[in-house]
């Protein structure tokens, strides 16, 4: 019996020991499937924030887990700022918002600010203070001291980590010093639809919210939540929800395979880093719940799981507006060769959803421009395309002054214009820029396409219009542009252009067209994408 009592003793030891290790494996697991979006679009550097959700739980995600540290309820909402004040900190801890709120209201009775204080799951403190004035908080403090047999450390001043949240019981302050950990904020109700919603400032989210400074003065906050839900934010705001359903599902795999190759941050409470995916275009655009639709979030079900995978790897699944006739290879936007990210005729763009575009600058504005960047070539005497890629986008621009002369690569171009794509020609006064060579036998001759004749499918012939900005010529690969009219002044050049984005991946505009010719979201990623594999 004592033997086996042993044994069994030994394997219990052994069970805890392995259970120690195994615990924060699992809630990674449970992470991997979830993620942290940084909301910057209408809520950055906020100096106050309104939650409009009625009761709320306050936790702690910890290994992937979130564990509940108290419920609140705010008739009104509950809001946020930075505490920028300074504060003495009690040195009793508190396993509970009761306890500590207890005594802090024991204290506010003898005319003092105290607030109850959370640092970290059951890690609870009483604060004294808040104003930004030290001898204010020195005044307060003297009313207290030695009362309670409470003891406080030296006055604390405003670390850019502690933030307040007003609710229908009073302030609580928030700290990160101990743990470096904010907590996260669940709502506690459903909408009609019984979708378990967060709602900060008009905006309503599935999933968690944490707000915290971040060693700043303003508040950033973090919607946490899983991938699946976050598409469905996602897949409305970069490709409209009337686009065919396979189209939508090649932005939904694109979408989901640039989340998980760009998630690199945990969902635990965390005061380091405070998301590595944003709600921008920077990132992609994220709009939430109120921006979800049937559609969009059908082709999200859809194609659930499924990432685009290159060697083992899932890859950063690059994508844009429209094309202009031919998508690009990357080494020709961002200077590094990609094996999967070559360019392909976009011959089913057939609809674009940025027609061509053209703008004018003069040259006092071009000099003006450069400026402003701390660029002083003179006067400008000539600005051109210097080198093309093979898709018709520009590789060098070059811009000659009186003093110096500067040649802009890739999509530096289009970044000092402005433009929206980088595929785009310089058109100067005198110039005819819709001159074309035309092989008529072994011979050639020039002709001016607004005074050509076009042929329509069903044989009917008409003149060439003379009312459109540009005329686009459509060959076997690509589409190129002419533009009707050249500019009057010499002091003038008109940029004329086609497509809108980088131009590297899939083009929405083409992936719609393949859609509308039956094409499989399958077949549409296959296309755009070079050797690369579909699988969860």
């Amino acid at each position: 019996m004592v033997r086996g009592s042993f044994f069994r003793r030994c394997f219990l030891i052994f069970l805890v020991i392995c259970m120690s290790f195994i615990y924060p494996a699992i809630g990674k697991a449970e992470q991997k499937d979830w993620i942290r979006v940084g909301l910057e679009r209408s809520l950055s550097e906020r100096r106050q924030l309104t939650i409009q959700t009625n009761y709320i739980t306050l936790g702690y995600c910890i290994y992937g887990n979130f564990e509940k540290e108290t419920t609140l309820a705010g008739s009104k909402g509950f809001v946020v700022k930075p505490a920028t004040g300074y504060y003495y900190i009690g040195k009793k801890e508190y396993r509970t918002y009761k306890s500590a709120k207890k005594m802090a209201d024991k204290l506010r009775k003898l005319g003092v600010s105290a607030y109850p204080a959370v640092t970290y799951h059951s890690s609870w403190n009483i604060y004294v203070g808040g104003s930004t004035r030290k001898e204010t908080v020195k005044k307060q403090y003297k009313k207290i001291k030695g009362r309670y047999n409470l003891s406080f450390g030296k006055l604390q001043s405003d670390n850019k980590k502690r933030i307040t949240i007003l609710t229908d019981e009073g302030i609580i302050v928030i700290d990160t010093d101990k743990h470096n950990a904010y907590p996260q904020i669940a709502s506690n109700s459903n909408n009609r639809q019984g979708v378990n919603l967060i709602v900060v400032e008009n905006c309503s989210y599935r999933g968690r919210l944490e707000i915290g400074r971040y060693n700043k003065n303003t508040l950033t906050t973090v919607n946490i939540l899983p991938v699946e839900d976050y598409l469905k934010g996602v897949v409305p705001n970069e490709m409209s929800s009337s686009y065919p359903i396979e189209a939508l599902k090649a932005q939904a795999v694109c979408a989901r395979s640039f989340c998980y190759s760009r998630k690199e941050s945990v969902v635990d409470s965390n005061a380091n880093q405070a998301f590595v995916v944003c709600d921008t275009s920077h990132c992609q655009v994220y709009g939430g719940f109120s921006t979800e639709t049937n559609q969009t979030t059908a082709a999200v079900n859809a194609t659930k799981g499924k990432k685009l995978w290159y060697h083992g790897k899932v890859i950063e699944a690059n994508y844009f507006s429209t094309s202009g006739g031919a998508t690009e290879s990357a080494e020709n936007v961002w200077g590094s060769k990609v094996p999967y990210l070559k360019s392909v005729p976009d011959n089913y763009e057939s609809e674009p959803e940025k027609e061509p575009w053209s703008f004018n600058f003069t040259t006092k504005q071009i000099q003006n421009l450069l400026k402003n960047r701390g660029i002083d070539l003179g006067k400008i005497k000539n600005v051109f395309v210097q080198k093309y890629s093979d898709s018709g986008r520009v590789m060098e621009l070059k811009m000659i002054g009186e003093n110096d002369t500067k040649v802009w690569k890739r999509e530096e171009g289009r970044s000092f214009f402005s433009l929206p794509g980088n595929k785009y020609k310089i058109v100067k006064a005198k110039e005819k820029p819709d001159k074309v060579y035309i092989l008529s036998g072994k011979k050639k001759r020039q002709k001016r396409i607004q005074s050509s004749y076009v042929i329509s499918g069903n044989g009917k012939v008409s003149k060439m219009s003379q009312s459109v900005e540009q005329y686009i010529v459509k060959s076997k690969d690509n589409m190129t542009n002419f533009a009707r009219k050249a500019p009057k002044n010499n002091q003038t050049i008109k940029i004329v252009g086609m497509g809108f984005g980088h131009g590297v991946g899939m083009s929405q505009s083409g992936a719609k067209g393949m859609a509308k010719e039956g094409y499989s979201y399958k077949e549409i990623l296959n296309y755009y994408f070079k050797e690369i594999k579909i699988q969860s």
